[in-house]
């Protein structure tokens, strides 16, 4: 199963790097001071200029803005959410263009008492959002970052279905950097964590041009 996923994603990636290019003479797009730049091979780096950091995603991801006529499987409670932190500053959305299918969104927070801030966005959730399945991690290490990991359901009220979320929070350059990832297909063998932290491993705090 794991093979067959890798497979599909390898041939994804080749695909839609080869249209990308082929459609972008300037080879890479702006969402409100993030760069998405396709890589040689075949995935998709953002930096994000004003906080100098970088991560790159897999191939078949589209980005775009935060925006309901553009995000797969969107979701009011996550907006609402997010919607809570004033200071906030959403950086990206984006999700997969082939299956599994999976959405994204990057924020980033003027704060580094991270686990302050993680205890209250836990308290949100399991409180407010009604978060089902909540897990949590206050020390996962992927690459050479330590982040605070959530894991939970959020329950759509009006579609009457469970979206599965994994969080990843950690501090660069003097910000809390907040990813979030979600899908409502069935998480077997656990790949949503697997194409997440592989994601994950790419996040680069001292990027320079």
């Amino acid at each position: 199963m794991i093979f067959i996923h890798l497979m599909k994603r390898l041939l994804s990636i080749a695909f839609i790097a080869s249209f990308s290019l082929f459609l972008s003479c300037s080879s890479h797009r702006t969402i409100k001071g993030c760069i998405v730049k396709p890589t040689e091979d075949g995935n998709q780096r953002v930096t994000i200029l004003k906080n100098n950091i970088a991560i790159t995603y897999f191939g078949d991801y589209w980005f775009h803005d935060l925006v309901k006529n553009k995000t797969l499987h969107w979701s009011n409670e996550l907006v609402e959410l997010l919607a809570e932190n004033k200071k906030r500053q959403i950086l990206y959305a984006a999700h997969t263009t082939t299956p599994p299918h999976c959405s994204s969104v990057g924020v980033l927070y003027k704060d580094t008492s991270i686990h302050k801030f993680t205890e209250r966005e836990a308290v949100l959730l399991k409180e407010k959002n009604k978060a089902r399945n909540f897990k949590k991690d206050s020390g996962k290490e992927i690459g050479t970052k330590t982040y605070v990991k959530f894991e939970y359901d959020l329950r759509d009220g009006s579609l009457k279905v469970n979206r599965r979320f994994v969080e990843y929070y950690t501090v660069c350059n003097g910000c809390i950097l907040r990813i979030i990832f979600w899908t409502m297909e069935i998480d077997k063998e656990g790949w949503l964590v697997d194409e997440t932290e592989g994601i994950l491993k790419t996040l680069d705090s001292h990027w320079s041009e």
